[in-house]
């Protein structure tokens, strides 16, 4: 387990997976570090708002595809947001049973009206999301 670090303004989606472990080389897109992290890694997230649509090919919501945890350096001061989906983020059921996602001290903000919406639950998946020191704006 590692911890990979993502900055929206100084970061870059083309660093490396090994290179975004270091602060002084975050990636810039939430959904990057998702794309490349294996589960159970932590992503500290520099303050900043950060839109699904800043890593190419993305829908207008964050798909988390990996069991992680999101971490804001400062509660509330990094920004989840989307400004057309029904939510701003989705947990896909592409996690495997037992794994936890967790969002810590990271606000959402959208149009929608939920912040995270868990598919998978009706289809027999058993993995935790804890949301917690998070607002919704």
């Amino acid at each position: 387990m590692a911890t990979v670090y993502i900055d929206s303004t100084n970061g870059s989606d083309s660093v490396t997976y090994v290179q975004a472990q270091s602060p002084a080389t975050p990636y810039k897109a939430i959904l990057k570090a998702n794309a490349s992290a294996t589960a159970g890694d932590t992503c500290s997230i520099v303050n900043g708002t950060y839109l699904s649509t800043d890593y190419s090919g993305a829908p207008d919501h964050h798909a988390f595809t990996r069991a992680l945890t999101l971490q804001a350096q400062n509660a509330n001061s990094a920004v989840m947001t989307a400004t057309s989906a029904l939510y701003v983020g989705r947990i896909s059921t592409s996690l495997a049973d037992g794994s936890a996602f967790t969002i810590d001290g990271v606000a959402m903000s959208g149009t929608g009206k939920q912040a995270i919406w868990q598919i998978g639950k009706l289809a027999g998946a058993g993995y935790n999301v804890t949301v917690k020191n998070a607002n919704w704006s």
